[in-house]
């Protein structure tokens, strides 16, 4: 993670994705405290902003099955927290 985050750090411009990258990436490390630190500094959107990612997300999904994939509770997961960012609560308890 070191290595991870002096990239990270010497970006001049980090997106949306940068960020939750790096903040997954010490989720599953275990170094909840540097994850949390990390997404209290990161700047915040409003939900409009994972709107256009929501179709994308849907789609790639779906086209799990085309790889022979089948979708597991770290999927759905993923599902339910895109759906929840962007505001649609109730498609995400579905």
């Amino acid at each position: 993670m070191s290595c991870v985050r002096k990239v990270f750090d010497e970006m001049t411009k980090r997106s949306q994705v940068s960020w939750t990258a790096l903040i997954c990436g010490y989720a599953r490390k275990g170094d909840m405290d540097s994850a949390r630190e990390l997404f209290d500094k990161s700047p915040k959107k409003d939900s409009a902003a994972y709107n256009g990612l929501v179709e994308e997300g849907k789609m790639w999904f779906k086209a799990m099955g085309e790889f022979g994939l089948t979708p597991k509770t770290e999927h759905y997961g993923c599902m339910v927290d895109l759906l929840g960012k962007a505001g649609c609560l109730e498609e995400a308890e579905k």
